[in-house]
């Protein structure tokens, strides 16, 4: 229950990633994904505790990969 939650979570922010950015990139550049998660969570009235644990695995991968990435420009 708790990895399908996380899956549905991902796949929603996801969805909603491109559709964000690309109203707003305009508007405001240089928005992590990260932020734009953490904005989403914070207007969610039902479940925030576990959406934002969510965010945080999500962060926290986010922050992998950006670290695999620096390795590999090396």
């Amino acid at each position: 229950m708790k990895k399908k939650f996380q899956l549905t979570a991902i796949s929603v922010l996801l969805c909603a990633l491109p559709a964000g950015c690309s109203s707003q990139q305009a508007q405001e550049e240089g928005k992590s994904a990260s932020e734009i998660i953490d904005t989403y969570v914070d207007t969610l009235t039902t479940a925030p505790e576990k959406a934002r644990s969510a965010a945080q695995k999500a962060r926290s991968l986010n922050e992998a990969e950006m670290k695999a990435l620096k390795e590999l420009d090396r």
